[in-house]
């Protein structure tokens, strides 16, 4: 493997590339237009979607789990396995709802070996955590096991709280918006991106407008619809849930656009330039090759981005940079695509704009 320099006038990529001198990504000058999949026309009717809210990150208090971590050991390794030669990898979500249960467990691994996976469940279930307050949102993390044969039957796991967060979702009441009839009569479609502040629990949401799909009517009626949601858990003093949330409002015989996966190339190429700046990231120092996911709010609020598989911290300067880009796109496409997510694959490749 080499690295090979592609630049254009003061804009330069790194890009490793095979014996065979094929690059790992493609020419990030490529017209920003693949990004789209072309409108279509459907049936007759109508119909409105409302994303998942996306919560901002508020403290997930993992530090008394017990057993301590210097008295867990490690799943039994399945003594039929063992002689069949198997190794096994077994990731769990885990979700916390009680100071004295053992948390949810939901597991993800190979349905060949259910007994790895039977190992796994019995040991979290041994887990528990006193310091959970009663009343507020569940906590939600995960962790994986490996077993490994070929490593002198070792079974290995990661830090169970690398990844833990409030589950908020969980905690609000909600129901979707109705679609005006003044805006189907004129056929106005689109997103509506709101942030949605819950303050005290049963109490209305403070509502605000990140993007309103160009037409007021769908506006009102996603703000009327948040207003409405209602906060069943108990909310700390002076820590406001905050949320922001796609209202997806669409004719079914009306144009549909979408976005395409990219690979970062394609990506850079499909921003505004004048956002670029000049900065300089080794991918090579971030756990390369690996996928971003990337909600496009931008202009009008900053993109929230994240990280498919396991997180590293080293890309989060990468990421606030992504934060600020502004994807183009054409007037009649951008109330369809403020709001929508992309993944983003990223090259072991070296990114200099400097």
């Amino acid at each position: 493997m080499s690295l090979v320099r592609l630049a254009h006038g003061r804009y330069q990529f790194r890009f490793t590339v095979d014996e065979q001198g094929r690059p790992v990504s493609a020419d990030w000058r490529r017209h920003w237009i693949v990004a789209f999949v072309l409108w279509i026309v459907m049936g007759v009717g109508f119909a409105q979607t409302t994303s998942e809210p996306q919560f901002e990150a508020t403290p997930a208090n993992l530090d008394c789990l017990l057993p301590v971590a210097a008295d867990r050991g490690v799943p039994i390794y399945p003594v039929e396995d063992w002689a069949e030669q198997r190794s096994a990898t077994v990731k769990v979500k885990l979700t916390f709802y009680s100071a004295t249960l053992p948390p949810k467990a939901e597991l993800v691994g190979d349905k060949r070996f259910v007994r790895f996976e039977n190992s796994v469940a019995e040991y979290v279930s041994r887990y528990r955590l006193p310091c959970f307050v009663e009343g507020q949102a569940p906590i939600v993390t995960d962790q994986t096991f490996t077993f490994s044969y070929n490593d002198q039957k070792s079974v290995v796991y990661d830090n169970v709280g690398h990844n833990a967060g409030r589950s908020h979702w969980k905690c609000v009441e909600h129901n979707a918006p109705k679609y005006p009839m003044s805006s189907r009569h004129v056929v106005a479609e689109g997103n509506v991106v709101l942030s949605i502040t819950f303050v005290k629990r049963d109490e209305e949401p403070k509502v605000d407008v990140i993007y309103g799909a160009r037409d007021r009517q769908l506006q009102a009626a996603a703000v009327r619809a948040a207003k409405n949601y209602r906060y069943k858990c108990d909310i700390p003093e002076a820590e406001p849930v905050v949320a922001q949330q796609r209202f997806h409002f669409r004719l079914v015989d009306g144009k549909v656009f979408g976005l395409r996966d990219l690979d970062l190339s394609t990506f850079l190429g499909s921003v505004e330039r004048e956002g670029l700046g000049k900065v300089r990231f080794d991918f090579n120092e971030m756990g390369c090759p690996f996928d971003l996911n990337i909600n496009l709010y931008r202009p009008y609020a900053r993109n929230t981005l994240g990280q498919f598989g396991q997180p590293n911290a080293k890309r989060k300067p990468f990421m606030d940079w992504l934060a600020q880009l502004t994807m183009r796109f054409s007037a009649e496409s951008e109330p369809y695509l403020i709001g929508q997510s992309i993944k983003v694959s990223v090259p072991c490749a070296i990114l200099d704009l400097t």
